[in-house]
């Protein structure tokens, strides 16, 4: 139910996530210094300034109206993919000196936690056992997080694991994506996941595993 999701926080974390890439984006083209301000304004609220930033779990990510009690479930983490770009834009304002040496370490705390969460939690595991895109997904974030706080040896631990336990999974010789096909929306889902295999592998690459031609 589209005016039900929209209720709560998924948007906004989306809507945040574009704001930072566009307002680093705009600096970059024009130079004006209000649109890195605000890029930096939107990270400052959400991830540092405790009177308003976001915890770093989503132990309340997603829920079923009247069948769990909006306890959180392991479906959640995949509505933070977005900040994986997003972070391609944080890494811009770093290198051109836009962000205060205070909030890189701010930011890197948090995602630092959050990273943690994703994979020592119950949730957090629970996702990491998908079969479908949700699985993907999770690998992704996993790698851009570990990368962002400089655990590389994680990030290449996992892209390591990718192709046979996600690839080689979820593929089919004649390249189709049955466990996304039998959903109701069948062909979306399996772009879906394409697109999140792609994404994927540009994380994989950036942690040194180069997976394009595997096969």
């Amino acid at each position: 139910n589209r005016a039900m999701i929209d209720r709560y926080d998924h948007p906004r974390l989306k809507r945040m996530a574009a704001t930072v890439t566009d307002g680093a984006l705009a600096w970059w083209f024009t130079g004006d210094q209000r649109f890195a301000d605000s890029a930096v304004r939107q990270l400052r609220t959400w991830f540092i300034h405790k009177e308003t930033r976001m915890n770093p779990h989503l132990e309340f990510g997603q829920f079923v109206p009247n069948r769990n009690g909006g306890r959180g479930n392991a479906h959640g983490v995949i509505d933070t993919r977005d900040l994986v770009a997003m972070l391609s834009a944080v890494a811009l304002m770093e290198k051109e000196g836009i962000l205060p040496i205070e909030d890189r370490l701010a930011l890197r705390e948090w995602f630092r936690a959050y990273l943690d969460w994703l994979t020592h939690s119950q949730l957090g595991r629970a996702e990491e056992q998908a079969v479908n895109n949700h699985g993907i997904f999770h690998d992704q974030q996993v790698i851009a997080y570990a990368l962002f706080v400089g655990d590389n040896a994680r990030a290449r631990a996992v892209a390591t694991r990718f192709p046979e336990k996600r690839l080689a999974s979820q593929i089919e010789p004649d390249g189709s994506m049955p466990l996304e096909l039998k959903r109701a929306d069948g062909a979306t889902y399996a772009a879906f996941n394409l697109t999140a295999m792609a994404q994927a592998l540009v994380m994989c690459r950036a942690s040194g595993v180069e997976l394009w031609d595997w096969t």
